[in-house]
Formats: structure tokens, C-alpha cells, sequence
């Protein structure tokens, strides 16, 4: 929640709505919830994060210090505001209304002002049994005083709580001496005098109303006119509404009865404090609004998803998930462990579950092989922004998650990030010989994690950061051959690079992790497979052919011109 709006000269008012707000539907990790807008904005300035908030003002009045409608929607901090703005509610349909005719394009719901149920009740017989039947006028926002002073009601002993500076406002008034003028009273006074009063109101406009919500609560007769949102609140059929007849309304006693048992009635269906919670909880608005991550059970979020994918090196397990178990002032984050070896399922299980009990890992049995192709379905199933690739063959230290969120915290979205990567110098295909380049690295450099950080051309995902956002729209580029899933990322550097111009940055980070001692078994690391060589060869030919990487015009690959026009083109 921003900072608080309450109107201290209220008994409870909208102090008490923001108390029920906070209790029940604002967390630490939620939307910014603004209270009251309009004093936001004019006061404060722009909101420039997601938010959402209520409306208070009327459409026009001319009152200085605040603005009413008309000029809110003109106000350059509005403006500002309402990219960021997810939603608002108004305390009435007139007020949705007006803001829909203006232009307003964010949701606008409506929920009624509540009130306290647990207050004292209007009695009828210590009304009746007063000497004089009391007639009170409370509040001051947009009241009409004059027409106070004005009723002609003898058989009542009119009774004004002072509104603040009264002086000053009393000075454009006709005052006479049919009115006595009573102080500011403590809540439990103000309690004890709507249990034997009437109440009578002459509104300029109204959205809601303190006043008229709190006779609500307690049944206390009010006699008011019929203007802006009042009836949304009493119904059309409330007895006691005046028209400038107000003299002979309040001298018809049955009515003012009638008033107090329909409010009575009302009141067990409109206006409490439940029915305010579900309108607004039910509303489009709310509805709309993303789940906190406090929030969530069946589906927390997380700041970043590791995936690790394992097939012949099960026995690693163990000892790198208490390695990731063991990460200090590490992002919040989930692991998904991805089997692509069947036969191995039952023992993955066994070792997930004695695992760290605070680790949440979610595991994937694959019936076959797929290599690394489930890296291209994360985005679907993975419950953070932010995906980072381990190999199971890395064993990370306690620093390792740290450091790789920061530096993609750094870098920013639009770039990918691994460890180790090469990076083509200037050189033109051979057509004769094109596997030559892969076998003998004439024309490329390798970068392992100890080398100076660096852009590359081809990052290697045993360690590797993107946001979830970049790999879909990597994903939307589908590979040419499909034998290229064994050289993925070889693939999605190229897609990454030459299609969306996302820079690939290698991070210069060689105390945050270690291999174990079989990454390079010949008969278990990919890079040594015969098929897996054959493939970056291949797709090596095909992004040279394409004109990737752009080198300088001089030493641009002279078989570039050979691209058929059937070949998609770089953007």
C-alpha cells in the first residue's frame, strides 16, 4: 500500500477501509495499491510502477486544494500515470461513469464504501421520548450549510457538529439562531448521538458519503436529497429523500420511520464489510491483477528456474544438489531436474528425495533421449523469468547462483550469458574442407570461465543465463534440420545473434564452479560424438553461407553471395 489518505475529521471513515484493505488483500510482494488517486497525483506526483487505486472526487466542483474529475483527467501526473496504472475502482457507478466518458482506458470497477456493523443501533422509542426529536447535521465535504440554517422544522432541535475552520466558512453563510453549534465529539459520542437522531443532509454531489454510509450501518434516519451516487447506496425506493421539500418530509413521521426500517433491512445486504471485500476481490480488475508470489501454492514463482538435464551421469546428483543446497545470498529459485534416461528414474526419485528438504525440484522422467531439446520447452512450464542452464557435470560453489543472476541482472534481458564460449575471427568458408575450421580452430577462439568477459559468437550452455522472454522468441525460429537439437546452442547462439541481435557475453567467473572429472569422458561428453561434430560442421556451413557473423566487408565470406533466395533472411 502508498501512503496512507484518511481523513482524520471522520469517525472511522476511510482509515478504517484501508485498515480492512491491508489486512485482507495487500502483501509486501503485490501491487502497489494508492488509496485515494487523486490526492496522490496532485500532491505527489506520477506513479511510475504497476499500480492500482481508488477514486474519491466528483466530477466538477470548484474547490481549491484538490481536483475534482474534470481536471484529474487533464492532470499531467495522470497522464504519467495511467500506462503504469493496471485498474481503478470508484466508490460509485456515476464516478465510472464519467471516467469511461472521458477517455479513462484502463478497467474501472466499482465497490461500495463500507462501515462498521459492530456500532450501536438506532432506537426508535429514545427517539420518540425526547423531549424535542433532534435533527443532526454532520460533515462538511460538499455540504450545503445554508439550507441547514434554513429549514423551517420547529418541532426539531436542529443540532450542527462544527466541521473544521467553521469560522471561515461561516463567513459566506446566513447564520440565525435556529441551529445550536456543537463541537468536535469523540467517536463514542458521535456512536451515542446516532442512536436518538435524525440526520439531514443538502449534498451539492455526492460519490459516496461517510455520513449516509454511516447512518446505514446504525438505521439512523436521513433525510437527504437525491444527487450523484446517494442513491446507489440508499435505492430508489428510500422513503426519506427530499427535493427542497425537506420541512415536509421530516413533518411525516410514518416516513421517517419507514426510512429507519428500510435502512435496517439495507443494511444486512449493502455496504459491510464483506460485501465491500467480495465486490472487490470479484471485480475485473482485481481479477486481473498477477498473483504475488506470497500468494501463490500450487503455483509459486521464483526469481530464476535451473535446469538440469542428466542422462548417463546420475551418480553427480547427489552431490550437486547439496552443492545447491548450500548457495549463499542466492535469488530464489526451483530446480528442474530432467531425466532423458528411463531405466535411471527410479534411482533420480530415491536421491530427490532425500535431498535438502527447502530445494524445490520438479522432475521430469523423458521416455527417450531428446539431448537437450527440453531447454526449447521451459518457457512453458518453468515458474520464473529467468532460466540457467547447468550441465550435470558442473559442480557449482556457493557463490554460483549469485553471480549469475547478478551478472543477468547487469546485462539486462536482451542478453544471454554464459562461461565458456568461442568467439570467429575474420575468415572466409572453405568450401572444399568446411569441417576443417571445427577440427584445427584456425579461424576461432575458445574462452573457457577463466578468460577476460567477452562477447562471443557461440555460447556453450553447460553454464547459461537468459530471460525466458528471449528464448521464446529464440523458439519461434525453428531450426532448419532437425538434427541440429544435438548442437543446440550452438543453434540458439546463432538465432540469438543473427536474428534478434542479442548480444552473447561469456563472464569471466572461474571460482564459482568446477567440473567434475568426467566432463571429458570421450564415451559420455556430447562434443566428442561423431554425430554431434557432424552437425556443427553442418550448421557451421549454413550460417557462413547466410552471411553470420558479419565480419568487415573485406574479409566477408566470399561464398556468402552463393544464398539462395529461398533462404530466410537476417534481421
Amino acid at each position: 500500500m502508498a501512503r496512507r489518505f484518511a481523513w482524520e475529521h471522520h469517525r472511522e471513515g476511510w482509515s478504517r477501509v484501508e485498515d480492512l484493505v491491508e489486512k485482507h488483500l495487500v502483501t509486501a510482494d503485490g501491487l502497489l495499491f494508492v488509496s485515494a488517486v487523486e490526492d496522490q497525483l496532485f500532491h505527489y506526483g506520477p506513479v511510475r510502477e504497476p499500480w492500482v487505486g481508488v477514486i474519491h472526487q466528483v466530477p466538477h466542483h470548484d474547490l481549491p486544494g484538490f481536483p475534482d474529475l474534470e481536471r484529474f483527467v487533464k492532470l499531467r501526473a495522470w497522464k504519467e500515470s495511467e500506462p503504469y496504472c493496471r485498474g481503478l475502482w470508484t466508490l460509485c457507478d456515476y464516478l465510472r461513469r464519467f471516467l469511461v466518458d472521458r477517455g479513462v482506458r484502463v478497467p474501472v470497477g466499482v465497490v461500495p464504501y463500507p462501515s462498521a456493523r459492530d456500532v450501536p443501533a438506532f432506537d426508535w422509542h429514545r427517539f420518540m421520548n425526547r423531549p424535542r426529536r433532534r435533527l443532526l447535521h454532520v460533515g462538511e465535504f460538499l455540504r450545503n450549510y445554508q439550507a441547514f440554517f434554513d429549514l423551517d422544522v420547529p418541532d426539531w432541535q436542529k443540532v450542527m457538529l462544527l466541521p473544521e475552520d467553521w469560522e471561515r466558512r461561516s463567513k459566506a453563510l446566513h447564520l440565525n439562531d435556529s441551529v445550536e453549534l456543537l463541537p468536535t465529539l469523540s467517536n463514542e459520542e458521535y456512536d451515542q448521538v446516532l442512536t436518538d437522531s435524525a440526520v439531514f443532509l443538502d449534498l451539492f454531489d455526492a460519490p459516496a458519503n461517510t455520513a449516509v454510509v454511516e447512518c446505514l450501518a446504525r438505521g439512523t434516519p436521513l433525510c437527504v436529497n437525491r444527487v450523484g451516487g446517494i442513491e446507489e447506496y440508499l435505492g430508489r425506493a428510500y422513503p426519506l429523500y427530499h427535493r427542497g421539500d425537506a420541512a415536509e418530509v421530516l413533518g411525516d413521521l410514518e416516513r421517517v420511520r419507514a426510512a429507519h426500517h428500510y435502512l435496517v433491512e439495507r443494511r444486512t445486504t449493502f455496504g459491510s464489510d464483506t460485501h465491500f471485500l467480495e465486490r472487490l476481490a470479484g471485480s475485473a480488475c482485481y481479477v486481473s491483477l498477477p498473483v504475488p508470489p506470497s500468494s501463490r501454492t500450487e503455483f509459486p514463482s521464483f526469481e530464476v528456474t535451473v535446469l538440469i538435464a542428466t542422462y548417463a551421469r546420475v551418480y553427480n546428483l547427489r552431490a550437486q544438489l547439496e552443492a545447491f543446497s548450500r548457495q549463499e545470498q542466492a535469488p530464489t529459485f526451483e530446480i528442474v531436474l530432467w531425466n532423458n534416461d528411463a531405466r535411471n528414474s527410479r534411482e533420480i526419485d530415491e536421491i530427490v528425495a532425500n535431498a535438502p528438504g527447502h530445494l524445490r525440484i520438479r522432475v521430469i522422467h523423458s521416455s527417450e533421449n531428446i539431448y537437450c531439446a527440453m531447454r526449447w520447452a521451459v518457457p512453458a512450464f518453468a515458474r520464473s523469468d529467468v532460466l540457467l542452464v547447468c550441465d550435470d557435470d558442473v559442480c557449482p560453489k556457493p557463490s554460483y547462483l549469485r553471480v549469475m543472476v547478478d551478472a543477468h541482472r547487469r546485462l539486462g534481458p536482451e542478453a544471454a550469458l554464459c562461461l565458456r564460449g568461442h568467439k570467429f575471427k575474420p575468415h572466409a568458408l572453405n568450401l572444399e574442407d568446411p569441417g576443417r575450421e571445427w577440427r584445427r580452430g584456425e579461424h576461432s577462439a575458445f574462452f573457457d570461465e577463466s578468460a577476460p568477459e567477452c562477447d562471443v559468437h557461440f555460447a556453450h550452455a553447460d553454464n547459461f543465463v537468459i530471460s525466458l522472454d528471449l528464448l521464446r522468441r529464440a523458439s519461434l525460429h525453428q531450426m532448419t534440420h532437425p538434427e541440429y537439437v544435438l548442437v543446440d546452442d550452438y543453434w540458439l547462439s546463432y538465432v540469438l545473434s543473427a536474428r534478434l541481435g542479442v548480444t552473447l557475453r561469456k563472464l569471466c567467473a572461474p571460482d564459482i564452479f568446477e567440473f567434475t572429472p568426467c566432463a571429458d569422458d570421450p564415451n559420455i561428453a556430447l562434443y566428442h560424438n561423431p554425430k554431434v561434430q557432424e552437425q556443427r560442421t553442418r550448421l557451421y556451413v549454413e550460417h557462413m553461407l547466410a552471411g553470420w557473423p558479419i565480419f568487415d566487408e573485406s574479409s566477408r565470406s566470399v561464398a556468402s553471395t552463393q544464398v539462395t533466395s529461398s533462404r530466410e533472411p537476417l534481421r
